[in-house]
């Protein structure tokens, strides 16, 4: 302990060094001599809170997906919806969809869904998923909420495996932490990613062997570097060929997603980043239809790190490079002095850490989480605590179930392929917007199509001549019959006629 008072006492003794170097912090430090000023800082967003919050027009996307199932002229499809900020859309019902239908005659038809299930309630496919746990040093340090960030995430992994267990999903877990060595600085522990580490990371959601990665996780003095690429290619790469060859008692094919949380940014080989980058899209682009890859930042945004080291940094100028090299971090307040010494001499936290003066530490690279998320079709969030991150967690696995909508093909042919659209229109939250085409093919198993006019006047007129030529050829073979069996009778008659005239004539 007594190790770690002087890591404390360091930390503060450097950062208020570093700030003396800057006449313009230390001009800008707030004075202490104003009592009523932490009340002010307290009393000030309320006004805010008593306007409603502007909200975005409604706009998103609709997808249909390539498990659907036909039963005759019967469809169950399969439709994930998203709104503009790329998340989840609840609460629809059947009469906010239209199905319209073009077959191979170019004869089109648009009518309304039978039914509609909802995601909650749709019966959801087996997946397999790899969640990537960034293990780097800047993990030791505290969140919004003053909580080791390591034990943030691993708390928020642990609440939503809890939950996917009460709903008794098929799904397999793959929790693969990523550190690597870095050459400036030498740390114990680093956690290389692989093929061969990931295959045998996967179990059952019910495994409780989960429960025990996770808490091994959580007592780590972590202290690698971070490389994001690295992990993420390996990742996609794993489930892009073998994704669907994991073990599983399901016959239809696995939904595969990868989840990266990460609080750091890509600091191999800084220098060739952005062909680092590029490597890795190439591969995210090529396995996208196969692999969604969800991102998920930790800690502060750029904007919360500027505004808290004071840094003279437009918006527009907000980069991973620049906050770096122009961003100082400031001395430790009386208040957060307090805060941690008590953390240690309480040993409130599992393996403590003195909070950091390098603003590297803190700097998430927002752009590339969103950039890898993208390439997929994957979602990108950012969260501060760790209730942010299970909030994160859950509208993840909410993609990997989606409205389940079934109708009867108008004018329904056996055998035939019909280019689908779905529209998803809602005037209460104003949007209105349809899927691309999908390739509906009808098979002739349990098929019930309803005739049209046409096609019903044809039967019952074949039938109707089908019934004349049989009652024609019935009357024919009974005239024949009739007239066979008058003549057999007739000869009968006229030769037991002679017989009896020939026995008479014999006895006179």
């Amino acid at each position: 302990m007594l190790k770690k008072f002087i890591d404390l006492f360091s930390t503060i003794a450097s950062s208020i060094r570093n700030n003396k170097l800057d006449p313009h912090v230390r001009r800008s430090s707030p004075p202490t001599s104003y009592p009523l000023l932490p009340i002010l800082y307290f009393l000030l967003p309320i006004p805010y809170s008593l306007f409603p919050t502007p909200t975005l027009a409604a706009n998103g996307s609709v997808e249909i997906l390539n498990n659907y199932k036909t039963d005759g002229d019967r469809v169950i499809l399969k439709v994930r919806v998203l709104d503009l900020e790329n998340q989840p859309v609840s609460g629809l019902n059947r009469e906010n969809f239209q199905i319209k239908t073009v077959d191979e005659q170019g004869k089109e038809a648009t009518f309304p869904v039978d039914k509609v299930v909802s995601p909650e309630l749709s019966q959801p496919d087996p997946a397999n998923i790899i969640i990537l746990l960034d293990m780097s040093g800047s993990m030791q340090q505290r969140d919004a909420t003053k909580v080791r960030k390591l034990n943030g995430a691993t708390k928020a992994i642990r609440e939503i495996l809890q939950q996917l267990r009460k709903e008794n999903l098929p799904y397999q877990i793959a929790l693969v932490p990523f550190g690597f060595s870095d050459s400036k600085k030498t740390c114990p522990i680093v956690y290389d990613v692989s093929e061969n580490i990931i295959r045998n990371s996967f179990r059952d959601i019910k495994d409780i062997n989960l429960d025990s990665q996770i808490d091994e996780l959580a007592n780590q003095n972590v202290c690698a570097a971070t490389n994001l690429y690295q992990p993420v290619e390996e990742a996609v790469k794993f489930l892009g060929t073998q994704g669907n060859s994991l073990q599983t008692q399901e016959k239809t094919d696995s939904r595969l997603a990868v989840i990266l949380l990460s609080d750091g940014y890509h600091v191999i080989e800084r220098s060739r980043e952005q062909q680092q980058f590029e490597s890795l899209r190439d591969v995210l682009q090529k396995y996208s239809t196969k692999v969604t890859v969800h991102t998920l930042g930790y800690g502060e945004t750029l904007q919360q790190l500027r505004d808290r080291t004071k840094c003279r940094l437009k918006d527009t100028e907000l980069t991973v490079n620049k906050v770096s090299a122009t961003c100082k971090l400031p001395n430790l307040t009386s208040e957060e002095f307090i805060f941690e010494a008590m953390q240690l001499i309480t040993e409130t936290d599992n393996q403590y850490a003195s909070p950091s003066t390098d603003i590297n530490t803190f700097i998430v690279d927002e752009q590339r989480l969103n950039d890898i998320a993208k390439a997929t079709g994957g979602l990108y969030k950012f969260s501060t605590n760790s209730q942010d991150i299970a909030n994160s967690l859950i509208n993840f696995f909410k993609t990997l179930r989606e409205y389940e909508v079934t109708y009867q093909q108008k004018d329904a042919k056996q055998a035939t392929q019909y280019k689908t659209i779905v529209t998803v229109f809602s005037q209460e939250r104003n949007f209105d917007f349809s899927s691309l085409e999908k390739l509906i093919r009808l098979n002739n198993i349990g098929f019930q199509a309803e005739l049209s006019l046409h096609d019903y006047l044809l039967v019952l007129a074949s039938t109707f001549g089908f019934a004349i030529i049989w009652f024609l050829i019935f009357w024919w073979w009974s005239r024949q019959l009739r007239s066979e069996s008058e003549r057999v009778i007739n000869n009968y008659s006229d030769s037991h006629t002679h017989e009896v005239q020939e026995e008479r004539i014999n006895r006179r």
